[in-house]
């Protein structure tokens, strides 16, 4: 029996389940792997770090039902750093990275080191990319920055004729994480169904599973990159940080930090006179020492922990629940029943964690700013802000993206640089 081929055309790229290489999550992007012996993230700054603590938080936060929920999704070990659960989403958090790195280059040269590093990159996770050459929505016009939206950053063109806003980008930010969450409550559905009912062999559920963990993970990256931000709190950290660098721009809206402006490619890649790049460096903020000071309450694992737990009650009261008695097969064959009842609950299960825990982290259409330009070298506005208290600032504050200090794969001459939704936000 194969893959249920109507459910897995929702999820093409991560239908797989080898278990979770190890990365450099420190890093700028693809130049930099851990050397490790059995393929296991280390959980001590950046993306680790936010993701372990979004497994903590759900755990903190659940109920007794919420608790059974994410045992039965993830696994009686799912707070395990170590453990196949939090590696997986890990790993599906660098595939982010992964697909932004396929567009780099330019395509029409036959001698581009960036367009070399990038094939490099299809071969390297060539299990995990279903055969794709490029990210999902590249084009001749947007290029590298295609795959930004996966990092709550803006999409730019290089066509003088397509104008992209910022209204757009944040369009594509939005329309991703509730399609992600959708296919990350499918296939979870689908594996959890399959292992119930004795339908579907190990290997079918595992790559079910891992599906919709991966999906999970992408979506924890997205959020967790929106925190990354240049403001007076962080310019303590990174005192050459300007408005604007960094993923987002962030503001007080309604009594709320959110997020009002996307950061694009020239602000990732303003260096300074000692080649520093600010951007850089506000990734490496999020460690243990920094969490209270510089992100506070827009510490980007308060929302996924909710996501996480949301998303394992969901799955499970719809295994429970609704699917309870629809089977997956019906002589073997996928049942359109079942396919259509665990869409649309997928779905419902999306729109309601889209609704009630991420749509407030980005600002609404009117709220919302133009991003600054990148300050030339007749010296425009330093973009210092006024230092904020310390009892102050952990309420106020916004983050990064999460890294500190790396050590190079050895590639020596790569040069690497770093479901529609349900309604429309007006």
């Amino acid at each position: 029996m194969v893959l249920r081929r109507s459910l897995a055309a929702l999820a093409p790229a991560l239908l797989v389940a080898t278990p979770a290489h190890a990365f450099d999550w420190n890093a700028r992007t693809a130049t930099q792997e851990l050397d490790v012996l059995d393929g296991r993230i280390e959980v001590e700054s950046g993306h680790p770090l936010a993701t372990a603590r979004a497994f903590e938080l759900a755990d903190a936060a659940a109920d007794a039902n919420g608790a059974a929920a994410l045992a039965f999704v993830l696994g009686d070990d799912f707070l395990d750093p170590r453990g196949d659960a939090l590696q997986t989403v890990l790993f599906g958090g660098w595939l982010n990275e992964v697909r932004t790195s396929l567009d780099m280059g330019d395509p029409n040269k036959k001698i581009d080191p960036l367009a070399w590093a990038a094939k490099f990159m299809r071969w390297r996770y060539s299990d995990y990319l279903d055969g794709r050459e490029k990210s999902d929505r590249w084009t001749e016009s947007t290029r590298y920055s295609s795959s930004n939206y996966q990092h709550s950053m803006m999409v730019n063109s290089i066509d003088p004729a397509e104008v992209i806003t910022q209204d757009d980008a944040f369009e594509l930010v939005e329309e991703y994480l509730f399609w992600a969450t959708s296919a990350a409550a499918l296939n979870l559905m689908v594996a959890k169904k399959g292992q119930l009912e004795g339908s579907m062999s190990e290997e079918e559920i595992d790559l079910s599973w891992v599906a919709g963990l991966r999906y999970t993970g992408s979506i924890f990256h997205v959020i967790e990159d929106s925190s990354v931000t240049c403001n007076a709190v962080t310019q303590r950290h990174v005192p050459n940080c300007l408005d604007g660098d960094g993923h987002t721009v962030q503001a007080i809206v309604d009594g709320r930090t959110q997020v009002v402006a996307l950061s694009d490619g020239h602000w990732y890649e303003r260096e300074m006179e000692d080649d520093d790049r600010p951007h850089a460096g506000l990734d490496g903020l999020y460690t243990e020492a920094t969490l209270a000071e510089v992100y506070g309450d827009f510490d980007p694992a308060r929302v996924t922990s909710q996501v996480l737990l949301r998303l394992s009650i969901a799955v499970d009261d719809a295994v429970h629940g609704p699917l309870a008695a629809v089977p997956l097969f019906i002589d073997g064959e996928p049942n359109p029943e079942f396919d259509a009842l665990a869409f649309s609950l997928a779905a419902e299960a999306s729109n309601a964690i889209f609704t009630d825990v991420i749509d407030a982290r980005y600002a609404d259409a009117g709220q919302r700013t133009e991003l600054p330009a990148v300050p030339g070298a007749d010296g425009e506005d330093s973009g210092k802000f006024d230092d904020v208290d310390d009892d102050t600032a952990s309420g106020e504050s916004g983050g990064c993206r999460l890294g500190g200090d790396a050590s190079p794969l050895a590639l020596g001459l790569l040069g690497l640089f770093g479901i529609g939704r349900r309604r429309r936000r007006h």
